[in-house]
């Protein structure tokens, strides 16, 4: 073999032992960022006019940048289906979904869930329903659209709600 053909030779074992990996051992990415089993996935995303006129009912101001949370499980396919588990917090004791997501990683990854939490980079003047759905749909539509594979997920999805009670919401369902 002369010196000219071993970045050649080099080339086609790399090529050949490409296409002898699963799917799955090829690195994913979502939205540009690289995912890995065991890791968090911290990032922006801008949020759709449509998601945003959602948001701003009732006064609330137009958020253009929403902001997303996923936590993978150690053993994370990207090729596999997986249960997703969805927190979403209110801001009644300044908290945001994004801060309470890590409180429940031990228990989702010990049952191999993919813990989402999302919000916008701003604060509502009214942390209404209406905001939340959007920060969440805006942030799902991210996921879908910039991960195919995630389109083949299930519909098994658990959502964790937290908000502390008041007189105006005198039950919790997660505490």
């Amino acid at each position: 073999m002369n010196r000219q053909s071993v970045p050649c030779a080099i080339a086609i074992v790399l090529l050949a032992v490409n296409q002898l990996l699963p799917p799955s051992a090829v690195a994913a990415t979502l939205a540009g960022h690289p995912v890995q089993g065991g890791a968090t996935l911290d990032f922006q995303f801008p949020i759709n006019k449509f998601f945003q006129n959602y948001a701003a009912q009732g006064g609330n101001p137009r958020p253009t940048t929403g902001r997303a949370l996923l936590m993978f499980p150690k053993n994370f396919d990207p090729a596999r289906s997986w249960p997703i588990l969805i927190v979403t917090s209110t801001t009644d004791l300044d908290r945001t979904s994004i801060m309470d997501a890590p409180w429940y990683r031990e228990s989702a990854m010990a049952e191999g869930w993919v813990v989402l939490a999302t919000d916008a980079t701003i604060r509502p003047r009214e942390d209404s329903l209406a905001w939340r759905l959007s920060m969440l749909t805006a942030g799902l539509e991210v996921v879908r659209d910039n991960w195919p594979q995630s389109a083949q997920w299930p519909g098994r999805v658990c959502r964790i709600f937290r908000r502390r009670k008041t007189k105006r919401n005198p039950w919790s369902n997660a505490r």
